[in-house]
């Protein structure tokens, strides 16, 4: 129903090799209002940079950045890196809510660029 509140995971496959993330999410905005953003339990530890903003403070576009600070090691494996909260606008039936990621990469631990594909990209939701 509107306000319910929805989680997304961001998850990384094999973060060992990550250092950082910049990711740039597009939504419907009329369907779903940013709450928060969390690196809490992320892959990367728990002494990270960590920022979130909504593209010129409006809906429907929300870019985050996210790195380690220092160079201690990242954890093994298919992990989290960062949670999203949104809370739904109106009341959804059978009918999905996209997303999709552009302008977003990983940082390797030596500085480089590592290749970033999104796998899934549509939340759907009925009122029970």
């Amino acid at each position: 129903s509107n306000s319910d509140e929805i989680t997304l995971a961001i998850k990384v496959k094999d973060c060992s090799n990550v250092y950082g993330a910049a990711l740039w999410l597009t939504y419907n905005g009329n369907k779903i209002q940013y709450l928060s953003a969390s690196s809490s339990g992320s892959c990367l530890g728990n002494d990270l940079t960590f920022s979130s903003a909504l593209l010129n403070g409006r809906e429907g576009t929300l870019i985050i950045g996210i790195y380690k600070k220092g160079n201690t090691s990242v954890s093994n494996g298919d992990e989290t890196l960062l949670t999203i909260v949104f809370k739904a606008l109106v009341l959804q039936s059978n009918t999905g809510i996209n997303f999709n990621f552009t302008n977003s990469q990983l940082k390797s631990l030596s500085g480089g660029i590592i290749g970033t594909n999104w796998i899934g990209g549509e939340l759907s939701y009925t009122n029970e």
